[in-house]
């Protein structure tokens, strides 16, 4: 499965694909090839949304709010600003807020990361109390921000 890197798209990755098949079916009348978008459910691992790379400034506002914020009232400051690998791709709307110039960022309660096998299955309601005091500060502070 192929992941995209900031500044791909579906289009981008998919031109980038026949660009390097297209010649060796010059070389291969006999080559023939599909491309699948979603990939089709027999594919192990598809994911059925296809979306687009996101990759917010850690120097945004919302992003310094919301580390501003947590450790307001966490008393520390948040464990990880960024991309926690492999957790971080999921299907949401972030990517398309982004693209629509809707400042956000991606975040959430912890769950339980010592389950290899089923990570994030549950969170803990001290851990949705703490996002969502997160996101309350983080809300008054964005909305009272002059424009």
């Amino acid at each position: 499965m192929l992941d995209a890197v900031p500044g791909q798209t579906v289009e981008s990755i998919v031109s980038d694909i026949r660009r390097a098949l297209d010649p060796l079916m010059l070389e291969d009348p006999e080559l023939k090839y599909d491309i699948e978008i979603p990939p089709p459910e027999s594919i192990k691992g598809r994911r059925r949304l296809v979306m687009d790379p996101l990759d917010v400034p850690k120097d945004e506002y919302i992003v310094q709010s919301v580390a501003r914020n947590f450790e307001e009232h966490m008393g520390r400051p948040p464990t990880t600003i960024g991309a926690l690998l492999p957790r971080s791709y999921a299907g949401n709307d972030t990517c398309h807020l982004w693209a629509a110039g809707i400042p956000c960022v991606l975040n959430g309660p912890g769950g339980d990361r010592t389950l290899n096998d089923e990570p994030d299955n549950f969170v803990y309601i001290s851990q949705m109390v703490q996002c969502a005091k997160t996101h309350a500060l983080t809300a008054l502070d964005v909305c009272s921000q002059p424009s």
